[in-house]
């Protein structure tokens, strides 16, 4: 797991709540909202316009996840949730 994953004053909602998803795995909200359209099939430039950042902070944001995931890319981030995360609830 990557180091970042674990910090515990990383990760705050927009109420400054921290949200943990997968046991020790912190994520930010807009963390999550990233998850969830890069499930829905949207691109980087969709999912920056969605967010109102970007597309270069959402691909910063989704290294970040790819690597609390220790995946290099999209495709294998899918997969791997679909394989071992599908019943979680985002």
């Amino acid at each position: 797991m990557h180091a970042e994953c674990n910090k515990q004053n990383h990760s705050k909602s927009k109420t400054g709540k921290k949200l943990s998803f997968w046991g020790a795995k912190i994520m930010t909200e807009l963390q999550r909202q990233i998850i969830l359209l890069v499930l829905a099939g949207k691109k980087n430039i969709e999912i920056a316009e969605e967010l109102g950042y970007c597309e270069n902070w959402v691909a910063k944001n989704l290294k970040k996840i790819y690597d609390c995931f220790k995946v290099n890319n999209r495709a294998s981030f899918i997969r791997e949730f679909l394989i071992n995360y599908k019943n979680c609830d985002l």
